[in-house]
């Protein structure tokens, strides 16, 4: 396992604890997402999984004007102005550098898991239609939805497609020990992690 994050206290803390736990087959790098991947791609030996969690996700905005107000209301300035500026983590890039680093030897998959709802459903658009990714079908599929988040809400109420259907999994993919801080922290909460 190789996780990356730009965040140097992210890789520290993780770093710590696999090194607490005594799990000596992991491996934390502080680089860029699109970097790591390209160098992936020599690895001699299948890569099953690669694993998109909880992006920092873009503002929220429809129009300049929105953007401007948002900042001026105190909202967090540092998030990606969209999801087309090139800011935001995953581009059709990085998800083009996955799908082929997965494809090499065998056929790997993409999970993508996101606390906003419109982060993952253009996630998942790109990595459909952009970058070869065929979604996988859940038996625990999300049925409905409730837009508990003001961006939520917005996203709803603006005509944006919802995180719902046979390609969103409604139950968690990954086992509690492998669950990120941001997931178990949704999960008490109450909100939703929108997973395909």
């Amino acid at each position: 396992f190789i996780g990356v994050d730009l965040s140097r206290l992210g890789i520290r803390f993780a770093k710590g604890v696999s090194e607490r736990w005594e799990l000596d087959n992991l491996k934390f790098v502080v680089d860029p997402a699109e970097e790591c991947i390209e160098r992936l791609s020599s690895y001699p030996g299948p890569i099953k999984l690669a694993m998109i969690q909880f992006p920092t996700p873009y503002r929220y905005t429809e129009t300049r004007e929105d953007v401007e107000a948002s900042v001026a209301q105190g909202y967090n300035a540092q998030l990606p102005e969209d999801s087309e500026s090139g800011c935001f983590m995953v581009t059709e890039r990085l998800l083009c550098l996955i799908q082929r680093v997965l494809s090499r030897k065998q056929e790997g998959r993409l999970l993508v898991q996101s606390n906003c709802e419109d982060v993952a459903v253009r996630m998942k658009s790109v990595a459909e239609t952009r970058a070869g990714f065929k979604a996988v079908e859940f038996t625990n599929s999300v049925t409905s939805l409730d837009a508990v988040t003001q961006r939520a809400q917005r996203w709803v109420a603006n005509g944006g497609d919802r995180a719902i259907g046979k390609s969103f999994s409604s139950l968690p993919l990954l086992p509690m020990v492998g669950r990120t801080e941001t997931e178990v922290a949704c999960s008490l909460d109450g909100k939703p992690v929108h997973r395909c």
